[in-house]
C-alpha cells in the first residue's frame, strides 16, 4: 500500500490490507444490513489477485469468518489476448470469458457456503519444500474436491518463456532469496494433492 504516503513493505503492507479489508467487509455488511433489515453479518465472497495483495486477501479470508476465498483466478483466461480501445488488456484482469467461467466456480462455493454449510477452504499450498536431490520444488495443496488436476485440454497453461524455461507455469513462480523469478522448466503432478 503506498496510497498518499510511502509504501509499506512486507509484510506490514500485507497486514494493513488484511485490516482495511476485514474492516471493509464490516461497514458494508452494517450498510446493507440498515438497507436490507438483515439481522446477521452478510457474508463477503471474492476471487484472489496477484502477488502481496492476494496474499493478504488470503490472511482476511483466515481471520474473518464472514469473508471467503472462493480461490485464485490463474487458471482461467487473462485479458492479455483481449482487446478494447485499441490495446490489449492486463494480465491481473480476466477477459470475457475468464470472468464467465469464473462466476460458475463462485456459484459453486457461494452454494456449498450458504446452502451446504460447507467450511470452504480455497485451493492453497500448505507447504512447499526443496526435493532432497535439489533439482526440483514439491508443494504439497489443500485442494478442495481432489484430485489435484492440470488440464492443458481445456485451457493452456499460463506461460511467459524467459529463453531458458518460463516465468511462470500453471500460475506458478519460484523466487530466489532476492525474489527474483527463476525459470520453471515443468510442472508434474506427483499425488492428488502433490506438485514437482
Amino acid at each position: 500500500p503506498a496510497r498518499w504516503t510511502g509504501e509499506i513493505t512486507r509484510p506490514g503492507g500485507q497486514q494493513w490490507y488484511r485490516d482495511r479489508l476485514i474492516d471493509y467487509r464490516e461497514q458494508w455488511s452494517r450498510e446493507l444490513q440498515a438497507i436490507t433489515g438483515q439481522a446477521g453479518d452478510i457474508p463477503m465472497f471474492t476471487y484472489q489477485t496477484l502477488g502481496p495483495a492476494g496474499e493478504a486477501q488470503l490472511m482476511a479470508a483466515d481471520r474473518d469468518p464472514n469473508i471467503t476465498m472462493v480461490g485464485p483466478h490463474y487458471m482461467v483466461p487473462s485479458a492479455v489476448n483481449s482487446r478494447y480501445a485499441g490495446r490489449y488488456g492486463d494480465p491481473i484482469h480476466m477477459s470475457a470469458d475468464g470472468e464467465r467461467w469464473y462466476g460458475e466456480q463462485v456459484g459453486k462455493v457461494v452454494h456449498r457456503v450458504l446452502s451446504k454449510g460447507e467450511a470452504w477452504q480455497p485451493l492453497r499450498p500448505r507447504k512447499a519444500w526443496v526435493a532432497p536431490d535439489r533439482t526440483s520444488v514439491l508443494v504439497d495443496f489443500h485442494v478442495p474436491r481432489p484430485p489435484l488436476i492440470l488440464d492443458e485440454t481445456f485451457l493452456p497453461r499460463e506461460q511467459y518463456s524467459t529463453g531458458k524455461g518460463f516465468h511462470s507455469l500453471y500460475g506458478f513462480q519460484i523466487r530466489d532469496d532476492t525474489r527474483a523469478v527463476s525459470a520453471i522448466t515443468a510442472v508434474d503432478v506427483e499425488s492428488s494433492t502433490l506438485i514437482r
